[in-house]
């Protein structure tokens, strides 16, 4: 049997990305919740999940750094990192060329 697929999900309010937890859990994923980039980041260098659910919302790390962070490191360079955001920012907040998804 193959291993469960990791997922973490970065977000100061987990409420509000509760509904992609339970539909991740229910088809098999194993899901982490953390609140802060800062502990996004340490919690990705030292369990490098599959994926990263990464809020623009997050404090201490914002979304940009984070993923240059992980990109920057042979360990977990090969990290996907999906940004989510709340309503689409205004200027350099969030770049042209990266996707994202809207909240639930």
């Amino acid at each position: 049997m193959s291993q469960a697929r990791r997922v973490l999900i970065a977000d100061p309010n987990f409420e509000e990305v509760q509904e992609i937890a339970i539909g991740l859990r229910a088809r098999g994923y194993h899901v982490q919740h953390v609140e802060d980039g800062a502990r996004a980041l340490e919690l990705s260098v030292m369990r490098c999940p599959d994926v990263v659910i990464f809020s623009t919302q997050c404090q201490l790390v914002n979304a940009a750094s984070f993923e240059s962070i992980l990109a920057s490191n042979e360990r977990t360079k090969k990290i996907s990192v999906i940004w989510i955001t709340s309503a689409r920012p205004v200027g350099a907040a969030l770049p042209d060329q990266h996707s994202y998804l809207p909240k639930p």
